[in-house]
């Protein structure tokens, strides 16, 4: 699958895969994608990370698994409510950018988490090129 310039989503696109929990069954039945490359969705399925992956907020159903990529200008509340109970979420954060660094403080992404509904299991910092 390309994006029309030949090119496929590469796959260290989707390398945030390896902190989600694992999903209850064999993969995730419902991933909601937002941000990052444009065929990036069609490389989840492709890679066996989900049956079915929408690329907006579904409205009126719910997903087990979300990813919200860097940029992809949706917040956690919002985020949290397409959430079925038991549901998994990534969130990416830059914190390199002048609002990311003040913004997105370990202390103010826990409040806002508890404030949408949501349970902190983890936080990463990663190191880019790692």
């Amino acid at each position: 699958m390309t994006n029309g310039t030949g090119q496929r989503a590469p796959l260290h696109a989707a390398d945030w895969r390896f902190l989600l929990p694992r999903p209850h069954g064999e993969r995730f039945e419902r991933l909601v994608l937002l941000g990052g490359h444009r065929d990036l969705a069609e490389r989840v399925i492709e890679l066996g990370l989900a049956r079915r992956v929408s690329q907006t907020i579904p409205e009126g159903t719910t997903a087990d698994g979300l990813v919200v990529l860097r940029g992809a200008r949706t917040g956690l509340a919002e985020a949290g409510r397409c959430l079925s109970p038991g549901g998994v979420l990534y969130y990416e954060i830059d914190r390199r950018s002048p609002v990311g660094f003040l913004t997105f403080t370990p202390g103010r992404v826990r409040r806002s988490l508890r404030e949408a509904g949501l349970t902190l299991t983890g936080l990463y910092a990663v190191v880019p090129d790692f």
